[in-house]
């Protein structure tokens, strides 16, 4: 799984997705999970729900249609800035940036072993209604905060007594990113908009310094692009272009600074189709949430109709149609290049034992290796290894072929196998040896 262009999603579009969309969604599109949306989703376990319902039940459905085995968890965006301030440069390329990789060296080549993360193990819990105590402080913490939550208001009369007042949207967003290219002054306070802690601040003056005092558009981009998000809602709040009162829109606007790491984002929230657009550079879309939908749907037709023989190789065999009515099918040839539509029907690959057992056993080396010293940066990776679950159906899909489902479990068993032998034999060894010494 994990095919087409990088997506990042809010609350509000997977829940419109039925279960069997959500496969196909997982299927299509290669997800971003941001923390926003584990947050958002979390907190519904202290909302209100409609009668019949339990708050578990309604973050446990919504648990059920994200994808998490086409996903991959994007690091927070604080997180994010500070390396970027500290001079670790972040790519804003359309791809999620992804934390937690163990570098290792094996058999000569170096490369990230990628453990199943936290998100993605919380999301199989939820999907269980199983809820860590700390999960639910944090809901409670958050649904608390936000109904707390003051929106600061700048002071407008005086920003803009000598000059003319944004009268839109658009100019807000111009702005805002125009504050980041100023100099002198502008740096400071550019820190203090996305509240850089004093014992960072040293280190990164130091550094700005050296670098000759430019803007922080050209020092840091990413934290630049923070300072935007934030000065842009900020000043449209306060020029009552959008809400104050609603606190509920600090979290969809959290979702913003998760922009730079997705080719597609997908929402139906308002607040997101009023901002979103500003802030996408000219190769990215937005995707009404509705949209996004009804395609799914077609999608959901289309496939239904092929015969029962095709379907049980799975869905991760298949590519979107060759037809550009559908709008997935136009992204993929958009964000793709070079994609050539593969018939459903076409025959599925033969394993080839010799070379997929020294491939297999390459793997299992390299994810069993220690950490290594040495650098190793993604972009010159010989390899990258991230472990995923799967699951073998989702609604009514089928998402691996029940012969690959069962040799994957096969290796499992004889994996977990072999690695208590090697342990028994560790273990009698260092017996041996205390019983000698």
């Amino acid at each position: 799984m994990g095919n087409g262009p990088f997506v990042i999603f809010d609350k509000s579009a997977i829940q419109s997705f039925s279960l069997d969309e959500a496969a196909l969604f997982g299927q299509f599109y290669w997800c971003n999970l941001t923390p926003m949306f584990f947050v958002e989703t979390l907190a519904d376990l202290e909302k209100k729900v409609r009668q019949g319902q339990t708050p578990e039940q309604v973050v446990g459905t919504i648990a059920r249609k994200t994808v998490n085995f086409s996903a991959d968890p994007n690091a927070d965006y604080r997180r994010l800035l500070l390396a970027d301030l500290m001079g670790d440069s972040v790519l804003m390329d359309g791809r999620p940036v992804v934390a937690g990789g163990r570098p290792v060296k094996s058999r000569g080549k170096r490369g990230f072993v990628y453990e199943r993360s936290p998100e993605t193990e919380a999301l199989d819990r939820w999907q269980r209604h199983r809820f860590l105590e700390i999960e639910r402080d944090i809901a409670k913490h958050w649904r608390e905060s936000l109904a707390k939550m003051k929106i600061r208001r700048l002071d407008v009369r005086k920003m803009f007594d000598k000059e003319t007042r944004p009268r839109d949207l658009k100019q807000v967003h111009q702005w805002a990113v125009q504050f980041t290219h100023e100099t002198g002054a502008a740096f400071d306070e550019a820190l203090d908009v996305i509240r850089i802690e004093q014992k960072y601040r040293p280190a990164i003056i130091r550094r700005f310094i050296a670098a000759g005092q430019p803007p922080i558009s050209t020092f840091a981009p990413f934290a630049a692009y923070c300072v935007t998000v934030t000065v842009f809602f900020q000043l449209a709040v306060s020029l009552d272009f959008i809400s104050g009162d609603r606190a509920s829109n600090v979290a969809d606007i959290g979702y913003l600074y998760y922009l730079p790491f997705c080719f597609v984002f997908t929402s139906n929230d308002h607040l997101h189709a009023k901002t979103v657009p500003l802030f996408l550079r000219p190769e990215q879309r937005f995707i009404a949430g509705t949209e996004m939908k009804a395609d799914l749907k077609q999608l959901d037709a289309y496939f239904s109709a092929l015969p029962a023989e095709v379907l049980d190789r799975g869905l991760m065999m298949f590519d979107p149609p060759d037809d550009d009515k559908y709008l997935t099918t136009r992204l993929w040839r958009e964000f793709l290049p070079g994609w050539t539509p593969k018939a459903p029907d076409r025959p599925p690959r033969q394993p080839d034992p010799q070379p997929d057992a020294k491939l297999l056993e390459e793997f299992r080396a390299a994810e069993k290796a220690a950490a290594t010293d040495e650098h190793v940066d993604t972009e010159s990776a010989d390899f990258i290894i991230i472990k995923r679950g799967m699951p073998v159906k989702m609604g009514k899909w089928r998402i691996v072929a029940q012969d690959v489902a069962e040799r994957s479990w096969a290796a499992e068993k004889n994996e977990r196998a072999r690695d208590a032998a090697e342990r028994k034999a560790r273990d009698e060894a260092g017996e041996r040896e205390e019983n000698q010494s």
